[in-house]
């Protein structure tokens, strides 16, 4: 049961940074531009994210359908942390006009912000039981 559920957080958080990248394409932006912001972005965004597929993947471990239950019903947060990273993301790249953004307050600040959706969703699943 535990590696079903390490499965499926590791599977989730690969597909989001997937969807991320593809719709973004912050990967580049961090690998080829070596955008600063961009990584603290995606930093804050993998903390984020595996903050609350972690969460929804913790508990008894009682068999694969009460776990996916779980899973859906604490781990749908990230979906919102998702879009909110693609808008930010799309926002805030680097571009032929604006091709370096300072890093505090483009970079740092999105990511508290990623942060404090993981860690308010992850307040809101409650200790597990």
């Amino acid at each position: 049961m535990v590696v079903f559920c390490a499965a499926l957080s590791t599977g989730t958080f690969l597909l989001l940074w997937t969807v991320l990248h593809r719709l973004t394409g912050l990967a580049d932006s961090i690998t080829i531009d070596r955008d600063a912001a961009s990584g603290l972005r995606a930093a804050g965004f993998f903390v984020g994210a595996g903050s609350i597929l972690g969460r929804a993947v913790a508990g008894n471990w009682e068999g694969a359908g009460p776990a996916l239950r779980d899973f859906a019903v604490h781990g749908w947060p990230v979906l919102v942390l998702l879009f909110l990273a693609v808008l930010l993301e799309r926002r805030f790249r680097p571009s032929a006009e604006v091709p370096d953004r300072p890093a505090l307050p483009y970079g740092a600040l999105p990511a508290l912000l990623y942060l404090a959706v993981g860690l308010f969703a992850v307040y809101q699943a409650g200790p597990w039981a």
